[in-house]
């Protein structure tokens, strides 16, 4: 999830540091202190490994005389990153967590009620008073050539995190395990092309848990032990992406840059763009699409998203030079239709867009070939939404709630967003043909709140409201 806020982005990687540090309400997020693809390809999975040629891979060995109470059988430190930092490993994939597992939402929470919706089971009560002892942090889509949707989740069971790489409705493919009260936190970043990076999260810049250094774990999502592809030390503060052509580090300070990391050693790396390189602009990522990365360019006054691919380097992509009255955001893409927003008609260069559309177009990589089409309009002044699409679909994160819409006619449908209701859409997670992924929270019956994820049918919605 990404936030804009007064021209600058807020980087929600601190949702982990605020629920591991025992913040009792879900989608908690912590923003950084002051002091601090082609065509038709739209779906891989060329680098995932047979699960059957897996086996075990180590033995635990002597490790297993360091392992604290708590921590699952069959599970092993993982000291590659920090010994102090509190990671186990499983041995073989028999000691991974069970699959993900749906039942239907529970009508006296979902909102609204009547719809064709299924959570995650909970299935276990967090031992530590305080966690919210449900799913969090899911990862933006990634879908399998199967058409299986992927994701990247956190399962608090109170003693210890399981950070898992997981099918909706299949195999759980890798997990790593963190403890609470360690020093480290990792959180499932990215999860793309059958690869997946973890974000750490130290104690060494600052002596405490923090936002600054830390570093990434990188593995193909079978991998049962990831590797230690970054590690910092110092009082940056940056994010990560993975993709195809390997990882992409954004800093943020001291300086805002983008850098992509070789997949094999990320010592090997080379400079993707910066601010400087463009008149002083924020640069956001949005995410690898195959071979080529979206990313948007930012200040109050000029909103734009560019592109970078290997073959052609930087380019704007949907871009109006120095008009401030219009921008860009958000866009998003399944190989085949492409979704964004579009702000309009504003005076006042650092002020709000009093008019905001949803946009669409085929997909693209040469900007000349975009065909942009209003879909309708939206709610909101400013730019920072997520949106997931998939099979003539999108699924847009609104202050009201998340909205869906139909591409081929823009009739959308609300997943609304109720002020003291017990049941709280998040965001948009992944849509198919036939349901919306989203991250809800809700109440539960033992009375503790804990983060969920919902599928809710497409067909179930309704009739869905005209375009205006």
């Amino acid at each position: 999830m990404r936030r804009v806020v007064g021209g600058s982005i807020i980087a929600v990687a601190g949702a982990a540091l605020a629920v591991r540090a025992g913040c009792a309400c879900s989608g908690s997020a912590v923003t950084p202190s002051t002091d601090a693809a082609t065509d038709g390809a739209w779906m891989r999975d060329a680098v995932v490994r047979p699960r059957d040629a897996l086996g075990t891979a180590f033995d635990a060995g002597p490790d297993a005389a360091r392992i604290p109470p708590g921590v699952p059988d069959g599970w092993v430190p993982f000291d590659d990153y920090d010994p102090s930092c509190g990671f186990y490993v499983p041995t073989s994939i028999a000691v991974l967590p069970p699959p993900i597992q749906w039942q239907q939402c529970d009508p006296k929470y979902v909102q609204p009620p009547g719809i064709g919706c299924r959570r995650m089971v909970v299935d276990w009560t967090p031992s530590i008073p305080g966690y919210s002892g449900g799913a969090t942090e899911p990862t933006r889509a990634w879908f399998m050539s199967s058409g299986t949707y992927v994701l990247g989740v956190a399962r608090d069971e109170g003693l210890f995190v399981y950070l898992m790489v997981a099918e909706a409705d299949g195999p759980v493919h890798s997990a790593l395990v963190e403890m609470h009260g360690a020093p480290c936190v990792a959180t499932p970043r990215d999860v793309r092309d059958g690869r997946v990076l973890y974000q750490v999260f130290d104690n060494e810049a600052k002596g405490k848990l923090s936002e600054y250094g830390g570093g990434a774990l990188v593995a193909n999502i079978d991998d049962l032990r990831p590797r230690v592809l970054l590690h910092y030390h110092d009082q940056g503060t940056r994010g990560y992406n993975v993709g195809l052509p390997g990882v992409l580090e954004t800093t943020t300070s001291p300086s805002n840059g983008m850098i992509l990391h070789d997949w094999s050693d990320g010592s090997i790396q080379q400079t993707i763009w910066s601010s400087a390189m463009d008149q002083g602009l924020q640069e956001v990522p949005i995410s690898f699409f195959g071979n080529t990365f979206f990313f948007e360019a930012i200040t109050l006054p000029i909103s734009k998203v560019k592109i970078w691919d290997t073959d052609a380097g930087v380019r704007d992509f949907i871009a109006f030079g120095t008009d401030t009255t219009q921008g860009a955001s958000d866009l998003w893409t399944d190989g085949h239709d492409m979704v964004w927003h579009y702000g309009a008609n504003r005076s006042d260069p650092n002020g709000i867009f009093p008019t905001m559309s949803d946009m669409t177009s085929p997909f693209a990589t040469d900007p000349s070939k975009l065909q942009p089409r209003r879909l309708r309009s939206e709610v909101g002044s400013a730019f920072g939404d997520n949106i997931q699409v998939g099979c003539g679909y999108a699924a847009d994160g609104t202050p009201n709630g998340i909205r869906i819409v139909r591409l081929v006619d823009g009739v959308s449908w609300l997943l609304p967003q109720i002020t003291g209701s017990t049941w709280q859409w998040i965001e948009p997670l992944a849509v198919t043909c036939s349901e919306v992924f989203a991250s809800a929270s809700a109440d539960g019956d033992a009375g503790w709140q804990y983060s969920t994820i919902a599928r809710v049918r497409l067909d179930s919605l309704g009739p869905g409201i005209p375009p205006d």
